[in-house]
């Protein structure tokens, strides 16, 4: 598992920002105008991002400003429930073609408690999860 500090979340959060094409201040996100349009340090370098014609994406260097900070936190939650929702997608496939029994012999339930570490209660929620996005199309449709 990595280990970040504030040291090190400009550098993550500008790979993030590049892998989804969002903006790492957080300015993207309207439900929260009190830290939309923060402007970045002035040690600020440039990505590449990966947005079809979008412009270079600030990259975060250096100690952040408050309004960057709570930019981050935005970006961040952003970020976690993308890979929350891909997560899901994952083991909804998984489920439909019984990945685990037929590469591992096990039950998925069980192979996620060994390989996520996790309880048998919270790897049946995550199955369930995933059965519920797989069984309401809108719920796909926005993951």
């Amino acid at each position: 598992m990595h280990q970040f500090s504030i040291d090190n979340a400009g550098e993550v959060l500008a790979v993030l920002c590049a892998a989804f094409g969002a903006d790492p201040s957080g300015a993207d996100d309207d439900s929260h105008p009190s830290i939309a349009g923060g402007a970045h340090s002035s040690t600020a370098g440039e990505v590449p991002s990966s947005a079809a014609g979008a412009g270079p994406v600030s990259l975060p260097v250096g100690v952040p400003s408050d309004r960057e900070l709570l930019g981050w936190v935005v970006s961040a939650t952003q970020f976690t429930d993308r890979l929350e929702a891909l997560m899901l997608a994952l083991i909804g496939e998984a489920v439909r073609r019984d990945a685990a029994m037929t590469a591992v012999g096990c039950s998925l339930k069980s192979w996620l408690t060994e390989q996520l570490r996790v309880t048998n209660r919270a790897a049946g929620v995550l199955i369930h999860r995933a059965g519920a996005i797989g069984a309401r199309p809108v719920l796909q449709a926005a993951t």
